[in-house]
């Protein structure tokens, strides 16, 4: 099982189910995992052998690379040599041999010097650096085009995030102007992007670059104030993606009595659903509780898309409907639903992307 790690909602049940089939098998079974510590992961990790593996040193791999280059027929390959290969992939031992085997193709021989350029032509002559580093080139007022398209590259994914994050706390910024033009080419760049993904227009990129992150951080450049800040569009991105994922499974429920898809359920229907679903809990009480679960079986929804329903309709400015209602009756609510029988919806989530909903 690789990247249990990165078991979702979508998965949901897998983890549990995964550990069910590690209790009664037996055959091994491998779970891979980039983080063994995450939450979702942590219940899983109780019930494995953990064996943890670090990226190869460069003397490690020093010897095997060498001692490949020798069966090969790729001989005096120099130890520096090797080392520059090994940095420079920073532990990728596919990557290595790949290399080498394309340089076999050139020399039976190369130099240090050759190794340097070649790893340069190949784009593996730059070092990594963390983030929080990378972005500021762009703000440095001696950095060239050149230089900070080089960084750009680096990671085009996370650089103007990082740069769209923390360009208004340069002192620079404080110039209105100056601000409102980083901030129309930001703009122009996310269009851009838009077509980039979206039509695989990849020769995009140089001008996605320059309009992104370089000219912003060019107008901006100064010292910034403060400490950086990590994107937190990313959150925000997660936190959107859960929402339309629960949109979507109360839309598939409620599809056999309402006509609709998930964007206008959440602005036309959860919003009624939302009074509906709550006040007559928070007036009667206890009496409020058939009521709610009686409209639940009429849409065929369940107790847990009445609490997702409540959590979608909330935002900052409105307070939860489910604060209001006491504990006893929410006890009251959920043992009731639990020992009735309740129908469930026919319509599945496949069937609804085959209709294009």
């Amino acid at each position: 099982m690789d990247e249990v790690d990165g078991m979702s909602a979508g998965d949901r049940g897998g983890v549990q189910e995964l550990i069910s089939i590690i209790k009664s098998t037996r055959v091994p079974i491998i779970c891979i995992a980039n983080d063994d510590g995450h939450p979702k992961v942590r219940s899983l990790a109780n019930h494995c052998l953990k064996l943890k593996f670090r990226r190869p040193m460069v003397s490690q791999v020093r010897r095997r690379l060498k001692y490949i280059c020798d069966r090969e027929g790729f001989r005096n390959m120099s130890p520096e040599v090797l080392d520059e290969v090994a940095e420079a992939c920073h532990g990728d031992i596919r990557q290595m041999i790949n290399m080498l085997q394309s340089w076999q193709a050139r020399k039976q021989s190369v130099s240090q010097a050759e190794a340097k350029g070649y790893l340069s032509s190949e784009g593996k002559g730059f070092q990594q650096q963390p983030i929080f580093d990378l972005f500021k080139v762009f703000f440095e007022k001696n950095a060239d085009i050149y230089q900070r398209l080089d960084k750009y590259f680096m990671d085009p994914d996370l650089v103007p995030l990082m740069v769209q994050e923390n360009y208004v706390h340069f002192s620079a910024a404080e110039d209105i102007d100056k601000l409102a033009k980083a901030t129309d080419l930001m703009s122009m760049a996310d269009i851009g992007n838009k077509q980039l993904r979206e039509s695989s227009r990849w020769d995009l990129m140089p001008t996605i670059a320059l309009l992104s992150s370089v000219y912003p951080g060019s107008i901006l450049a100064s010292h910034l104030m403060g400490r950086p800040n990590f994107p937190s569009w990313l959150g925000k991105m997660s936190s959107e993606r859960k929402s339309v994922r629960l949109a979507q499974e109360i839309d598939m429920h409620i599809k056999t009595r309402v006509n609709t898809d998930w964007k206008l359920l959440l602005l036309d229907y959860a919003p009624c659903l939302r009074s509906h679903l709550s006040l007559p809990m928070i007036r009667n009480g206890k009496e409020g509780v058939q009521t709610v679960i009686d409209l639940l079986d009429e849409y065929y929804l369940s107790n847990v898309d009445w609490e997702t329903i409540l959590d979608l309709t909330s935002v900052q400015q409105r307070s939860n409907p489910k604060d209001s209602i006491p504990s006893a009756v929410k006890s009251t609510f959920t043992r009731t639903y639990q020992s009735g029988d309740h129908v469930s919806s026919t319509v599945s989530l496949t069937q609804m992307k085959k209709s294009g909903r």
